[in-house]
């Protein structure tokens, strides 16, 4: 009398391990790809919500050419998490505020090439400008 077993063989068992190891391969870089792009975005939408709490504070606060503070846009005009720590999405934001308040400047840098490959910068004009591989600043092209 013959046993009969039921069940896979290690052969396809190998072929369904190859298959799922292809897939990933393929679909890795994908998801790499669309997590960058997705840091990027945050970097840019910060961006705008910094140029925004500027120009909110101005017209609640300020003066004529009197922009805010860290403190003061943490205080109510921007998410204090981002204005004290300076990090968000793997972004390093640096704020800069003329010593007569009269102008801004913000430059958002990823933390590693990890994080991502541009770096943004934006200013009074509210121009949202970018550079691969090196710091943007007023020279770098606009973003769109």
């Amino acid at each position: 009398m013959r046993n009969q077993q039921s069940g896979f063989s290690l052969v396809e068992l190998l072929i369904v391990v190859a298959v799922i190891g292809i897939i990933a391969a393929i679909a890795i870089p994908g998801l790499i790809a669309a997590q960058k792009r997705s840091r990027e975005a945050s970097a840019v939408a910060c961006l705008r919500a910094y140029t925004s709490a500027q120009y909110s504070f101005n017209a609640t606060r300020g003066s004529y050419r009197r922009y805010g503070t860290q403190a003061e846009l943490a205080a109510g005009f921007l998410d204090p998490a981002l204005m004290l720590s300076g990090l968000r999405s793997q972004y390093v934001y640096t704020f800069t505020l003329a010593p007569d308040l009269a102008s801004f400047t913000c430059n958002a840098d990823p933390q590693t090439t990890t994080s991502g490959d541009t770096h943004f910068f934006t200013d009074v004009s509210a121009v949202i400008r970018l550079e691969e591989g090196a710091p943007a600043s007023v020279t770098s092209k606009p973003l769109g």
